[in-house]
C-alpha cells in the first residue's frame, strides 16, 4: 500500500508518536524503533488494549510538509468506533 501511494505521489503521513500513543505492550512483529500508534481494538478490548494500526494517513508529497496527523487515542476521545478518530490538520 505504501508503495503504491509513493508511485501516485503521496506519501504516509501518520498518525505516529508523539501525536497518539504507542502500543504498551509493543506488539513482537513491531520493529523496536517504529513510531506506529494503534488506531483498532475489537469489541473485546479497552483502549488500553488496542495493539494494531490499521489505519494510516496518506497526502501528496506537495503537501506533506504541512499536514499533522494526530489519533485521537484516549479513552475520553476514542468514540463510540472499534477505531479511534483521527484528526488531519492542513497548515496554510
Amino acid at each position: 500500500m505504501f508503495d503504491r501511494a509513493e508511485s501516485l505521489g503521496q506519501r504516509f503521513v501518520g498518525p505516529q508518536v508523539p501525536n497518539g500513543r504507542q502500543a504498551d505492550p509493543r506488539p513482537a512483529e513491531l520493529p523496536h524503533d517504529s513510531r506506529d500508534v494503534p488506531t483498532y481494538h475489537t469489541t473485546r478490548q479497552r483502549p488500553a488494549g488496542a495493539t494494531r494500526q490499521l489505519d494510516f494517513v496518506v497526502a501528496l508529497t506537495t503537501i506533506v510538509d504541512r499536514v499533522t496527523v494526530a489519533a485521537l487515542d484516549d479513552a475520553e476521545t476514542w468514540g463510540p468506533s472499534d477505531h479511534f478518530r483521527i484528526a488531519v490538520d492542513l497548515a496554510t
